[in-house]
């Protein structure tokens, strides 16, 4: 989720070779390296997307507090939506709970409804996204699901945001503005960054979207010359992929 007006800084530095495809065979979007300071994972580029999921493990640990999510728009601009699970250290454990967020209509960031759905950590999460008013004037509404594969729960409501361009998706490990003067707020009230520490490994699995995909961006989350999450290098992320901290040195 986004806590402060921050577009996620990408920087593409290399463009791997894509294998010639066979004859008659349409040659798969091109995977391209880029960077965040608050996001790990694959994000896509190209047409509006009407529809976005995923199927991801929440961790079993955190050293910090760390969110997973699906989401279509790009951070700061209108149209932007999210749903996923934030897990934040608390005591001798953790506070677990899935969230909406959008940008909305009048284009302030804000929590959508809080899904009623009690998950815990090391649970498999399932999280769709469809959207079903394309044509409002100022306004989209999203079909948000979210299901525990681990327990069986399930929840369904309705996100409205901006009615902004959809032309980014999103698959997110994100280290999450919190309002704590530790994690470096500033005076006048902006969340600062925890840093992610150690976590156990998310995997993204059951991945799909709708939506003309022109290319793909693999994000690594660093700050300085800090690396704080990896996302494992796939030329096909739609098939999955996992998130991990990186190996000590």
């Amino acid at each position: 989720m986004v806590f402060r007006l921050l577009v996620a800084a990408l920087a593409a530095v290399t463009v791997p070779s894509v294998p010639a495809a066979p004859a008659g065979a349409s040659t798969p979007p091109p995977v391209l390296n880029g960077g965040s300071e608050d996001y790990a994972g694959y994000i896509t580029q190209g047409g509006s997307a009407t529809y976005i999921a995923g199927t991801f493990n929440i961790p079993t640990s955190s050293a910090g507090p760390i969110d997973v999510w699906v989401g279509v728009g790009q951070s700061g601009s209108s149209g932007f939506a999210q749903a996923g699970v934030e897990m934040l250290p608390s005591g001798s454990g953790y506070y677990v709970f899935p969230w909406t967020f959008s940008i909305n209509p009048a284009g302030n960031f804000a929590w959508g409804p809080k899904p009623a759905l009690a998950v815990t950590p090391g649970d498999t999460i399932t999280v769709t996204m469809t959207l079903t008013s394309p044509a409002k004037w100022l306004s989209a509404l999203w079909a948000v699901t979210f299901r525990d594969d681990s327990t069986g729960g399930t929840w369904a409501g309705t996100l409205v945001a901006g009615a902004g361009d959809r032309k980014q998706t999103e698959w997110i490990v994100e280290s999450p503005g919190m309002s704590d003067a530790a994690c470096g707020q500033t005076a006048d009230g902006w969340a600062g960054q925890c840093p992610l520490g150690q976590f156990t490994p998310v995997s993204f699995i059951g991945m799909a979207q709708k939506g003309h995909i022109s290319f793909w961006m693999r994000l690594v989350l660093s700050r300085g010359n800090q690396v704080e999450a990896v996302p494992s290098w796939t030329k096909t992320p739609l098939a999955g992929f996992q998130v991990s901290p990186p190996s000590p040195s």
